[in-house]
């Protein structure tokens, strides 16, 4: 059994938490209602993880978390069942190789980004960040680039995202650079801006597979400079963007299949399904779109109060929302 800070052979330290999630290499703090986030990793170096136990009333910390320049990889993981209720503002790290957040429930700051990137705070460069179980919401963004240009910023190597909800807020990814995206079995609902906005000179390869997407005002995936190569696949979208009505932009279409597309409730108005202001080619992608007429309410169980379970047997979009799904 491995034991935490104090421990030795007597086995007279802190025990620590056998979930498989956490990497055997990472030292494990364990995190109470109490602690000071900044404080606790004070000292800390290479790899670690903040272990969140089951609390009835969540954890709040109301200050900006600030990672150790010593701290190349950092973990933050919800240890139940259940996902573990946390109040964050933001994280703030410089030359971070990696950050993961694990089966937890973020509320945060709408308006403070919860990873800033800025010239005396970044990313090292090919850093990931990983985002797994989690719920996002009330923030406005997760990934924000918030000044300077392309070129003072690192660019990362992969930002991945599974089984996630983001909700309420601007957006997931502002402004920022990352050589891949990966976004699967994950809801994006209730966004005021474009939900991934992608700047840099790279080309970015971003995947989007098994997710449902409502409500989201603008653009949902652009690319600022280079055009980005996309791969749509297995989606539910119901957005209804009103100024160049786009699902993506500026972006090569490399796969795109079996997805469908909610048309809204009024008439004469249509579901949202270019991509840079052309129809999905057909003759290259015969699977495209499964379905583009049905309206929300024929979806959807309840999309006006966040319930995006499906009326139709289909294995469509986020698994969390199968008919059949418990």
């Amino acid at each position: 059994t491995p034991w935490g800070d104090g421990g030795n052979e007597e086995g007279n330290g802190d025990k620590v938490s056998e979930n498989e999630a956490i990497p055997a290499d990472y030292a494990q703090k364990a995190i109470t209602a109490e602690t000071d986030l900044s404080t606790v990793l004070s000292g800390a170096s290479g790899k670690a993880a903040l272990v969140f136990a089951a609390n009835a009333d969540g954890y709040t910390f109301s200050d900006v978390m600030v990672v150790p320049e010593a701290v190349t990889e950092l973990l933050l993981i919800g240890d139940t069942e259940e996902q573990v209720k946390v109040n964050l503002k933001q994280i703030q790290y410089a030359g971070l190789q990696k950050i993961a957040l694990n089966n937890l429930d973020i509320t945060g700051d709408n308006s403070t980004a919860l990873l800033t990137n800025s010239e005396t705070a970044q990313l090292a460069v090919d850093a990931v960040i990983e985002l797994k179980k989690c719920n996002f919401t009330s923030m406005k963004t997760i990934c924000d680039w918030p000044s300077g240009d392309a070129n003072a910023q690192n660019l990362i190597a992969a930002m991945i995202i599974d089984d996630c909800i983001f909700a309420n807020m601007q957006n997931v990814f502002n402004d920022y650079v990352s050589k891949v995206i990966t976004i699967t079995n994950s809801t994006l609902y209730n966004m005021t801006e474009r939900a991934i906005y992608m700047k840099g000179t790279s080309a970015v390869i971003l995947t989007v597979e098994n997710c449902t997407l409502v409500d989201l005002g603008k653009t949902p995936f652009e690319s600022r400079a280079t055009n980005g190569n996309l791969y749509y696949k297995n989606n539910i979208s119901a957005c209804f963007v009103t100024s160049s009505p786009n699902l993506a932009y500026k972006m090569n279409v490399k796969e795109f299949s079996g997805n469908y597309a909610a048309a809204v409730t009024e008439d004469g108005q249509l579901a949202v399904v270019n991509i840079h202001n052309k129809a999905v080619d057909t003759n290259n992608f015969p699977d495209a779109w499964t379905d583009t007429s049905k309206t929300v309410a024929e979806l959807f169980e309840d999309a006006a109060n966040g319930n995006f379970k499906l009326k139709m047997d289909a294995q469509v979009g986020d698994p969390r929302w199968y008919k059949n799904a418990q």
